[in-house]
């Protein structure tokens, strides 16, 4: 696609070809955006959307939100971490929800028309990602636990920044103890953590509570009425370790 002959008069000749390490460079990455996740605004005067930006430095990417009047064209920023990301419009517009790592770990965040700001979670490790109900008063989210975690119930406490590098560098040294064949995954990048991930819920005044263990569980969604939560579960050992079953919770 980069180099193409010309026919003159019969004759080839080589196009010039282009040089590549003149156009990929670091601060063409520096300066690409990488738009993400629209949203529109259940009355359609508002949209949302998340943008990824490579940050040359330390060579890792992160994130923003903006809030856009489709009218104005005026923006508006979410959050105060380095990743902020999953902006979702509340059925009846009076809020608007995000994930942001303002505190250390992406935790989920409201945004109220007024402007004030709620931090309704606070995951050990974190949320990976959450889905608003469709009546508007509930999220259910996905988290990583330790089994540990989960039996000290430290799971919904989150941890200092102090506690976290005290954290990393025990599980650096930590042994790893390896009894099933999935040991290994490309996602993880070598050797799985022993992380298991779970599902939870939080109402809009912050009440925590986690729904699964276990089995890891993931991307779970709300039916139509909020009454119900489907999510991919791995309850396979040996072989069948990668075959997911579908689940449905009683919200």
């Amino acid at each position: 696609a980069l180099r193409e002959d010309l026919r003159i008069d019969g004759r080839e000749e080589p196009q010039e070809q282009l040089d590549l390490s003149k156009c990929f460079t670091t601060s063409l990455m520096a300066d690409t955006v990488c738009l993400s996740d629209p949203q529109i605004s259940p009355d359609g005067k508002k949209a949302a959307v998340t943008r990824f930006k490579a940050r040359v430095e330390d060579g890792r990417f992160y994130s923003d939100a903006i809030l856009l009047d489709l009218k104005t064209r005026k923006e508006t920023g979410l959050g105060g971490g380095e990743n902020v990301r999953a902006v979702r419009f509340a059925p009846a517009g009076s809020f608007v929800s995000f994930l942001s790592d303002e505190s250390g770990e992406l935790q989920l965040y409201v945004r109220y028309e007024n402007g004030e700001v709620k931090k309704l979670t606070s995951l050990r490790h974190g949320i990976t990602r959450c889905e608003l109900s469709p009546t508007g008063d509930r999220f259910v989210f996905e988290a990583a636990l330790w089994q540990e975690e989960l039996e000290s119930g430290l799971a919904l406490f989150e941890m200092t920044r102090e506690e976290k590098e005290a954290w990393r560098k025990e599980r650096e040294w930590a042994p790893v103890e390896i009894t099933e064949i999935d040991y290994k995954r490309d996602e993880c990048y070598g050797v799985r953590d022993g992380s298991l991930s779970v599902i939870g819920m939080v109402d809009i005044e912050g009440n925590q509570r986690l729904l699964t263990d276990g089995i890891p569980y993931s991307y779970p969604a709300f039916s139509p009425d909020g009454r119900k939560i489907a999510c991919y579960g791995n309850p396979h050992k040996g072989a069948a370790f990668s075959r997911k079953e579908l689940f449905v919770l009683d919200a």
